[in-house]
């Protein structure tokens, strides 16, 4: 009884952690197909400059612009949306 117990366990935990893994195999699948529409030559330019950034910088200064970056992206997409918005018009 106590093995059959035990398997049922692991199969409920290995089928909860199933479930769990498949969004982030999906969004892995969508960055690998990301990525691969992005010419090399782009993503060599853009490691090299924050390779750059980070040197200057040092890696806790350049995380922080990272992030207030991340951070400023939506406000920073709805300013460009505007502006190209304003000048078609």
């Amino acid at each position: 009884m106590k093995r059959k117990h035990l398997s049922r366990d692991i199969q409920t935990l290995n089928q909860r952690l199933t479930a769990q893994l498949a969004p982030f195999q999906q969004r892995s699948q969508e960055s690998r197909r990301a990525l691969s529409q992005i010419h090399p030559l782009w993503l060599l330019a853009v490691g090299l400059v924050a390779g750059a950034v980070t040197g200057s910088l040092g890696w806790r200064k350049a995380y922080t612009v990272g992030a207030m970056g991340y951070k400023l992206q939506p406000l920073m997409l709805a300013g460009i949306g505007q502006w190209m918005a304003g000048s078609e018009g």
